[in-house]
């Protein structure tokens, strides 16, 4: 691993055991075993970290909500948004339990997170249109279907910052469970077929999640 990707890694780590703010540039180097020098070399601040960190969510979100025809007709793709969505919320847990602070203090941040946001959520509306189109999901749902979605975002992005409000613990479980949630936001909306195609996949689901914690 290269030093700049080390810096990352080692500041993704720190962040998430102590949050941003009690985290300096001067602690990350200690982690490191490397001069502030060394570490400014590759970045002039903790702003400039946490932009690299951005840009990595964005990398690791690009393809979630991008599924094929195929992957939808045997509601595979449900595996791979629970999966990437679980993954991605726990890896960067910081950034979403601080995301308004860190806009805050950031205008390039902010910039940059609503230009990925805008991104992101078009790929979501196309996804739930493909789902209308191939009649997993009730065509009534046209009318509401945007606020279905925002509502599924918003749940995406503040999920953490729930679960730390409500002091319990930031896990791999509480997570998949926030992702469960958005999904079942949709199901009273799916048609007959929509609805045996999820059951059957969520059945497979929890016999994973039961294999993993036993």
């Amino acid at each position: 691993m290269k030093t700049r990707e080390k810096i990352i890694h080692t500041a993704l780590k720190l962040f998430n055991q102590q949050g941003t703010k009690a985290i300096s540039t001067n602690h990350i180097a200690d982690e490191m075993g490397i001069s502030i020098g060394n570490l400014y070399y590759y970045f002039k601040n903790k702003e400039e970290i946490i932009r690299e960190i951005l840009a990595q969510i964005a990398e690791r979100s690009q393809d979630i909500w991008n599924v094929t025809d195929e992957q939808i007709q045997s509601f595979a793709f449900m595996e791979k948004i629970y999966l990437h969505l679980s993954q991605i919320q726990y890896e960067f847990r910081f950034f979403h339990n601080e995301i308004t602070a860190l806009m805050m203090r950031d205008e390039v941040l902010k910039k940059r997170y609503q230009t990925l946001h805008k991104l992101r959520f078009s790929e979501l509306e196309l996804l739930i249109k493909k789902l209308m189109d191939m009649s997993y999901l009730e065509a009534e749902i046209l009318d509401i279907y945007s606020n279905l979605t925002e509502s599924a975002w918003v749940i995406w992005t503040f999920w953490i910052t729930h679960l730390e409000i409500n002091q319990r613990e930031v896990n791999e479980q509480e997570i998949r469970r926030g992702v469960e949630i958005i999904v079942d936001l949709f199901q009273p909306y799916m048609t007959t077929i929509g609805k045996e195609k999820y059951a059957t996949f969520k059945q497979k689901w929890n016999l994973v999640r039961m294999t993993e914690v036993n």
